[in-house]
């Protein structure tokens, strides 16, 4: 919803050739990308093989590790790499952006859509969500100690552009947790943004908190149920900010 029914942002030919979905999840973006561009081939690789059996005739699966070496050859070049959410699994991502650049068709295009784990508020709300605040340093201080870190969806500008990727291009939308924003397109997107956000908060917060930082069962729980107590606190009006990059590798 956030891009108007839209999958990217990117104005790609009508025809391209060949694309590319990295850390595809459950591949649903793929999916619909493969029913728009019917004549394209679509790749979705992924570290797990959760993507659903029947899919377009066009599409292909692969279990793959983006920050391995790629391997696609020479004429298996792209004209559009896409990722989503890949923040957290990436620990080097100056390479994985020259990997991208190096697969991509001269004039091809790469878009990221990434959203910032840190939380804002235009109104002083965040002084009172304090349970959310302390989630994210520890969110933080979990992901930097394993060398991947969370919070750097502010970063992937920076690093396209030094990967060579020329017309480099940022928007950044803000995103309400809940139906607290006037807009109705808004309010509707926080209203599902804060489903999705509350759904989360365990695959967020449990490995990080248990495995990385040792905090005990009775801590965790208590911490996500808090954070969950702010999401769907009316007083509350927090928002997350979500980064659409996209760059073109020169002709």
């Amino acid at each position: 919803m956030l891009l108007g029914g839209e999958l990217f942002t990117v104005n790609l030919p009508r025809d391209p050739q060949r694309i590319l979905d990295v850390g595809t999840g459950t591949g649903i973006w793929a999916v619909e990308v493969a029913d728009q561009f019917p004549s394209a081939q679509v790749f979705g690789t992924d570290l797990s093989p959760i993507q659903p059996p029947w899919v377009p005739p066009n599409l292909q699966f692969y279990v793959d590790d983006a920050e391995a070496e790629w391997t696609w050859l020479e004429n298996e070049k792209f004209d559009f790499i896409h990722g989503r959410g890949l923040c957290g699994g990436i620990g080097d991502w100056p390479r994985f952006y020259a990997q991208a650049w190096n697969n991509l068709k001269p004039g091809g295009w790469m878009e990221m859509q990434e959203h910032s784990v840190s939380f804002f508020s235009d109104d002083g709300g965040l002084e009172h969500a304090t349970a959310c605040v302390s989630a994210v340093i520890e969110l933080e201080r979990a992901s930097e100690r394993v060398g991947k870190p969370l919070n750097v969806a502010h970063l992937h500008r920076q690093w396209m552009i030094q990967a060579g990727f020329h017309d480099v291009q940022e928007v950044v939308k803000k995103v309400p947790i809940g139906p607290w924003a006037k807009d109705p397109k808004l309010k509707e997107i926080g209203t599902l943004y804060r489903a999705q956000m509350l759904q989360s908060v365990p695959s967020f917060m449990l490995a990080y908190y248990k495995q990385i930082l040792d905090h005990s069962d009775e801590d965790t729980e208590t911490a996500m149920a808090e954070v969950k107590e702010e999401f769907v606190d009316r007083r509350l009006h927090l928002y997350q900010r979500w980064y659409f990059v996209k760059g073109r590798r020169p002709v």
